[in-house]
């Protein structure tokens, strides 16, 4: 079951507010992606920049990411 996108955006905070100081130290104190294409470049410098267990967090959201924005729509 793929998770509704309001899950995986907490996921991404989430994932940016645990990973600010070691893996986004760059990026500004209160910054938090707005897009897909922001959240999957955060969850990349992540799994660049971060522990083994970052990097697997990091890419099991990314996939949700890619697979729900990749679907196709309902019309």
């Amino acid at each position: 079951m793929q998770p509704d996108s309001a899950t995986l955006l907490r996921r991404v905070r989430e994932l940016v507010e645990r990973h600010r100081v070691t893996c986004l130290w760059y990026l500004r104190p209160d910054y938090q992606p707005a897009t897909t294409a922001e959240a999957l470049r955060v969850l990349d410098a992540i799994a660049t920049n971060g522990s083994l267990q970052s990097f697997q967090d990091a890419e099991e959201v990314r996939r949700w990411l890619l697979r729900s924005s990749n679907s196709p729509s309902a019309v």
